[in-house]
């Protein structure tokens, strides 16, 4: 990935300061990476390891998903797409591009796939009004987790209700793309698109919190990154008899702050001071958290680093749904 933005890294003088105060803005992703599992036996590997079911990704559609332990506790979440019949990319944290890449090359030996980092692929994020962007306009797509593939370069649109659109784009993509896209977008920060994945509920996993979380903790199972139906992967037993007899006593949960931004794994405490949680991930004042679940509603909170900062409880953009008893009995 360093090559990449070596390469595409944004102009100096760049002609998006003169757009309207209205223009898309373009975010160099620089903090994440793309890995390539490719191969005949790529969907077979992967159905083995990944809490999706990879066979409902398609050219046309993508998913979040995350990789367990056999204790059921995650080593990666990723969204995951289609470039080719045998050719899958995965967007993840560039912290842990290479722990996983390790990971799951223990696992893959007797499968015929490779599992690569894809040093000349890079990530651009586009938000706001993306109808006037001339070159990829037509392209977008319009529903949540829906793509589009072309040589090169994929389209995929996030999951909230911002106007957000991730583009995974080779070199010689970008050497076409990204000029024009200067001039017809402001300049966005990764903090900038970090807030909007935040306010969007979308937790990440890094170094601080390798091991730590099972998918539902942070709500996989409302962003359809889990299947309990497609069969047995690492960590599977863990997950479903959490979904079906177990009883979740810690999920994600939104939080604002005064401008705090906690690294992830930062503990969370009630007002006397007991740990009640831990930071997922957070930008410019707004904080996802694990948080147990009667002392998120009941509780003051507040971070360990600053006890004397507030925190607020916010509404997450999706529903979470609670298993109930009898549902648990079936």
């Amino acid at each position: 990935m360093t090559s990449f933005w070596n390469a595409f890294a944004a102009p100096v003088n760049t002609p998006a300061a003169q757009v309207s105060d209205n223009a898309p803005h373009l975010h160099r992703l620089t903090n994440v990476a793309l890995l390539e599992i490719k191969g005949p036996d790529a969907i077979k590997f992967m159905q083995g390891q990944f809490t999706c079911d990879v066979q409902n990704i398609t050219s046309n559609h993508s998913s979040l998903a995350a990789c367990c332990t056999p204790k059921g506790r995650m080593v990666a979440l990723f969204r995951i797409a289609q470039a080719q019949p045998d050719s899958y990319l995965l967007r993840l944290p560039v912290e842990i591009a290479q722990s996983f890449l390790a990971h799951l090359n223990k696992y893959k030996v007797f499968y015929k796939c490779t599992v690569t980092l894809l040093e000349n692929w890079g990530v651009i994020g586009l938000s706001g009004d993306l109808d006037g962007l001339q070159s990829i306009s037509s392209n977008i797509p319009t529903s949540s987790d829906a793509s589009h593939v072309g040589e090169g370069i994929l389209l995929i649109r996030s999951p909230d209700k911002a106007s957000r659109v991730e583009c995974w784009l080779d070199s010689d993509q970008a050497s076409k793309l990204l000029p024009e896209l200067d001039t017809q977008c402001a300049a966005g920060s990764i903090e900038d698109w970090e807030r909007l994945e935040v306010l969007s509920g979308l937790g990440e996993v890094y170094p601080e919190t390798l091991d730590e979380f099972i998918p539902q903790m942070l709500n996989l199972q409302a962003l359809g990154a889990i299947s309990f139906k497609k069969g047995c992967y690492t960590g599977q037993e863990i997950v479903a008899r959490m979904q079906y007899l177990g009883t979740l006593k810690k999920r994600m949960f939104l939080l604002s702050s005064d401008n705090l931004a906690p690294a992830p794994g930062s503990p969370v405490i009630d007002e006397t001071g007991a740990r009640i949680g831990s930071v997922v991930r957070s930008a410019q004042g707004q904080i996802l958290a694990v948080l147990d679940k009667s002392a998120a509603t009941d509780k003051a909170l507040r971070l360990e680093e600053a006890p004397d900062a507030s925190l607020q409880l916010l509404e997450l953009p999706y529903a979470i749904e609670e298993v109930s008893n009898a549902k648990k009995k079936l």
